[in-house]
């Protein structure tokens, strides 16, 4: 058959990836991505891949970037300990949920952290004239043919055999291929900051958080989670050859610190996400003066130009519907809470899934049709479970709102 016309509405981390696997096995792949450039704005701090994300960057990234991938990770402790607030641990959890489930490689441990900022370059390299920056997929248009005419929002349209929305938790393709499917505010409110891990931060900084997260929290449900990002081989030649600014935040290592908190207790939103960096760490130092002194001292630590406070929401899982040649993948179809750190690797897995299935296409051996309904009746088992997982755990941990049945 000819060669497929893909669309990716969408350059995070699962569109990306998909993107380098398809294009390595010479698939026509656009990328259209709302931001201007690749640092045009930072797209969160850190991120916990685990065996099902790096089976899937394996089998997408050609093997150069793999290894800049792993240069610039970390590989911490793995431990994920939970503390009420005097620093007293708790009884352990069961981690069991946090683990992968994919194919071991090589020697790479379980659990990674990355910066999502570093990641996100990596997956932008070698795709230079694939990705189309500064312009949005807000809508499209199914064609007799077969074919689908996307929309995007600076009026122009672009013809594809298929379109996949990787385009985030607001997607515009969910809104109108799903118009029944639910977004809902978990009721719960984050306030985010990085402290950068020096010489003199890690010696005020509890031993026992160096691990892969650690989660502090009280009867309330008040809680701060600490996770640290150590380069493994901030040397590595691979990162020399990148240009400065590649290079001086491949070597930048930092810990992300998460204050939340329900609803009830938090500030009103009105004032939560229009306050400055310096009043919103000021109003974490005040709701933990309670706390053991070390955690209290971490606030202290925070760089106050990364505080930005954040609404926690969830996709509901939605029953199955007829496959045609628009899909949605991450967090267009299943962002969920983040108390199990696995939405990441869940949209991964849907690019290794969706892009064994587009191979498939491509060989041959299914329709397109075909292709994308297997595809999407797999991510709806794990996909949706996830969101169920997580949402469960954060009930419990986080004390925000259930999921609907």
């Amino acid at each position: 058959m000819s060669v497929l016309r893909i669309v990716i509405a969408g350059g995070g981390p699962a569109g990306m990836t998909l993107a380098h696997r398809l294009h390595r096995h010479g698939l026509d792949v656009t990328v259209y991505e709302r931001d201007c450039g690749v640092a045009t704005r930072d797209p969160g701090y850190r991120l916990h891949i685990n065996s099902t994300g790096t089976t899937a960057l394996h089998a997408a990234l050609e093997p150069a970037l793999w290894e800049l991938f792993l240069a610039t990770s970390g590989m911490p402790d793995e431990g994920m300990p939970l503390y009420d607030e005097h620093l007293t641990l708790r009884p352990a959890r069961d981690t069991k949920a946090t683990e992968g489930v994919g194919a071991p490689v090589s020697d790479i441990p379980e659990h990674l952290v990355v910066s999502r900022s570093t990641l996100r370059r990596i997956l932008h390299l070698g795709l230079e004239q694939v990705v189309r920056f500064g312009v949005k997929v807000v809508g499209y248009r199914s064609n007799p043919d077969s074919t689908v005419t996307v929309l995007l929002d600076d009026g122009q349209t672009v013809e594809a055999d298929v379109l996949i929305a990787a385009d985030g938790i607001n997607s515009a393709v969910r809104a109108q291929r799903l118009p029944h499917a639910r977004v809902i505010d978990l009721g719960a409110r984050h306030i985010v900051a990085k402290i950068p891990l020096t010489d003199q931060t890690r010696a005020m900084i509890p031993a026992q958080l160096l691990t892969t997260f650690s989660l502090a929290y009280d009867s309330d449900h008040t809680g701060l989670t600490f996770g640290p990002l150590e380069r493994s081989n901030p040397d590595s030649p691979l990162i020399k050859e990148q240009d400065d600014e590649f290079q001086a935040e491949a070597r930048e290592n930092f810990a992300l610190t998460i204050f939340n908190s329900v609803n009830e207790k938090m500030m009103p939103d009105a004032e939560l996400f229009t306050a400055s960096p310096q009043r919103l760490r000021d109003y974490v130092m005040a709701r933990l003066t309670s706390w053991h002194p070390a955690l209290v001292d971490t606030v202290q630590l925070w760089d106050v130009t990364t505080v930005q406070a954040l609404t926690l929401r969830s996709c509901v899982p939605v029953g199955a519907w007829e496959p045609s040649n628009v899909t949605m993948m991450g967090d267009a179809i299943h962002a969920m809470s983040s108390a199990l750190g696995i939405g990441a690797n869940t949209a991964l897995r849907d690019a290794h899934v969706l892009g064994e299935e587009l191979l498939a296409v491509t060989d041959g051996y299914r329709a397109v049709v075909e292709g994308v309904g297997a595809y999407e009746e797999r991510m709806r088992d794990y996909g949706f479970a996830a969101v169920r997982l997580s949402a469960a755990v954060g009930e419990q941990v986080i004390g925000h709102r259930p999921l609907p049945e």
